[in-house]
């Protein structure tokens, strides 16, 4: 319970609207309701909403601490007394929300109040599952966004460890993102992949397109495929794929193994001085720190070429979540004919797929994906095998499936090697899947 005692410069004023401006946290509602439960007095008495206060008057407030606190950001929540949301699921750890179209989901220069992330922190907050006065640091936070004009499923975590796991898995790509969009016209053809550059003008808040590169823009590749048309208008299945975003954080790994590499001298150092002052468990536990991190940054050197490495030193370590072992015998030079983009697609492409197959084998079976990478009689030669046991099924030289998601895969390395003038071929013998990519490499040093 607090009180405030008012002063000449309060008197006269309506005790509500005095409260309100007191507490501006406090939803107005929420302060008619607390007039109405007797959790605002005033000299010790049931309080009137329009009864006008006078010098010397003394409230009682017997309300919740956090609303006292001056507005920020981060508890701009406790200023809604009706979060509006709409729940796809809930459980102890997570909730799957659907955005509606026009709401933000954090705030920015236009809107502060009325934002996705503050609705499920006052949902929360009233339920009684969070409160920023249990926490130390850790507050409801959303595992991913979406743009304020689209709607869809966003993943809201409730706890520290739900977050980690999520995001985890979002890196991973375990879970995917997948859009649906209406165009004007029919695409042609009617499922494919393009590549673009993105460049965003942060005062207009507006994104251009752009078919060429351009300073300060990202590649980005799009697969879609046509649900259905009628008329004019197409619906069309969409998954973004942000090869210069993944590209950067994969370097970003790299530069963080050559800051340990570097930094070992010092870790060895500290750990020597714990064991010399007698502080063994906290040996122990820096020495564990330090295995922690160094695990978690998977980079090795395959070859001289930065794009070929990045990506196959991520690959072997899904490969290794996975129970498969991934084989890499790359021989690439650092500079290629083709884009960082288009050799992120062909590569990524084939290992995915290569290893979603034999991680789906059955025990009896050798889970192992071999890649072959390199330069021979001035060609490109991408070579990845992995073990079946149920022949895949073919149509029109490429493997199909009819899982959804799955296909756009094959079909975008074929369109590579054809915009490419090279040959991409798809064979599946005596229980071996091979796919191999030859693309033209003329002036290439091996």
């Amino acid at each position: 319970m607090r009180e405030i005692t008012i002063g000449k410069n309060d008197a006269g004023q309506r005790l509500d609207r005095f409260v309100s401006k007191s507490l501006p946290l406090l939803p107005p509602a929420l302060l008619q309701k607390y007039i109405r439960l007797k959790r605002i007095k005033c000299n010790g008495a049931r309080a009137q909403r329009d009864q006008r206060l006078q010098e010397g008057d003394i409230l009682q407030l017997y309300i919740n601490d956090e609303f006292f606190d001056k507005p920020r950001e981060d508890n701009l929540f406790l200023t809604l007394f009706k979060p509006s949301l709409d729940i796809v699921y809930e459980d102890e750890n997570l909730l799957l929300l659907n955005k509606r179209p026009g709401l933000v989901v954090h705030a920015d220069d236009t809107e502060k109040v009325n934002t996705l992330i503050n609705h499920i922190q006052a949902y929360l907050y009233q339920k009684r599952e969070w409160n920023p006065r249990w926490e130390n640091a850790f507050t409801p936070a959303l595992c991913n966004r979406i743009d304020r004009n689209t709607g869809g499923i966003v993943i809201a975590a409730k706890n520290a460890e739900t977050l980690r796991i999520i995001n985890q898995k979002i890196r991973d790509r375990e879970i995917d993102k997948r859009y649906l969009c209406v165009t004007l016209g029919r695409p042609r053809p009617p499922e494919g992949e393009v590549s673009c550059f993105l460049l965003k003008d942060e005062q207009k808040k507006q994104v251009s397109v752009y078919h060429r590169p351009v300073p300060g823009g990202k590649t980005t590749v799009t697969r879609y495929r046509t649900l259905e048309t009628r008329g004019e208008l197409s619906l069309l299945e969409v998954e973004l794929k942000q090869s210069q975003q993944e590209m950067d954080s994969l370097r970003q790994s790299e530069m963080q193994t050559a800051v340990y590499q570097h930094d070992m001298r010092h870790h060895l150092n500290m750990i020597s001085g714990l064991l010399a002052s007698g502080s063994p468990q906290q040996a122990q536990e820096y020495i564990q720190k330090v295995q922690s991190d160094v695990k978690a940054i998977p980079p090795r050197r395959f070859c001289e070429n930065e794009t070929v490495n990045l990506l196959c030193s991520s690959f072997v370590q899904k490969a290794e979540k996975s129970g498969v072992t991934l084989n890499v015998d790359a021989r690439v030079p650092a500079h290629l004919p083709i884009s960082d983009t288009e050799l992120c697609s062909l590569l990524s492409n084939a290992l995915e797929n290569a290893l979603r197959a034999a991680s789906t084998l059955r025990p009896e079976f050798r889970r192992t994906v071999d890649l072959y990478c390199g330069i021979r009689l001035n060609k490109l030669l991408i070579e990845v095998r992995n073990p079946y046991d149920t022949p895949p099924v073919m149509r029109d030289g490429i493997p199909v499936s009819d899982a959804a998601g799955h296909g756009f895969g094959c079909r975008s390395i074929q369109a590579i090697a054809q915009q490419r003038g090279g040959l991409c071929q798809f064979l599946a013998e005596r229980g071996t899947f091979l796919l191999r990519v030859v693309l033209p490499a003329k002036g290439v040093a091996k």
